[in-house]
């Protein structure tokens, strides 16, 4: 074996217990309105590396599918929404503030419709530790939807900004 691989594995054994002490984990249910005045309700994961939180998240949306079709004005669809979320920690205390940038895929159907798009944009929240390991969590961003819709009588593109609003709690382990 090469000298100079053996210091680099023996240097990454020496500081895998330092990167392992940093890590924590939290995971989160948040449910709340959005913007276009629909619901959304979502579940996540975080893994926190010092000041950097990273993880997968999945939402739903109730959205109204009125934009490209004018006819079904009334008509609204359930959107699922698997992605992740980045986000950046200033310590607080009891907690902490975060701002964040999120990124989902969007796939949903009304029953006569299939949605299929992206969501993306930036998030900010605060954290409040009520407990040991369970914080109560506030969040709202800023996201744009980028959604193909196809239709019995067409297709079309649904292009959206909106701001969701979400509270809930997180359980760090």
């Amino acid at each position: 074996m090469n000298i100079m691989l053996k210091k680099y594995i023996i240097v990454m054994l020496l500081l895998l217990p330092v990167a392992a002490k940093a890590q924590k984990m939290e995971a989160g249910l948040l449910g709340g309105i959005k913007s276009d005045g629909g619901w959304t309700g979502s579940a996540a994961f975080y893994l926190k590396l010092w000041q950097l939180q990273v993880g997968p998240v999945v939402e739903m949306h109730s959205t109204r599918g009125k934009y490209v079709f004018p006819t079904f004005a009334t008509s609204t669809y359930t959107a699922i929404l698997p992605g992740v979320n980045v986000n950046y920690i200033f310590p607080i205390t009891r907690g902490y503030v975060y701002p964040g940038i999120t990124a989902r895929y969007r796939t949903g159907n009304d029953g006569l419709a299939d949605y299929n798009g992206v969501d993306y944009g930036l998030q900010m929240g605060v954290v409040f530790k009520l407990v040991k390991s369970l914080s109560l969590n506030a969040e709202t961003g800023f996201r744009s939807e980028n959604t193909n819709v196809t239709h019995p009588s067409g297709s079309g593109k649904i292009t959206n900004t909106y701001i969701p609003i979400t509270v809930g709690l997180r359980v760090g382990f």
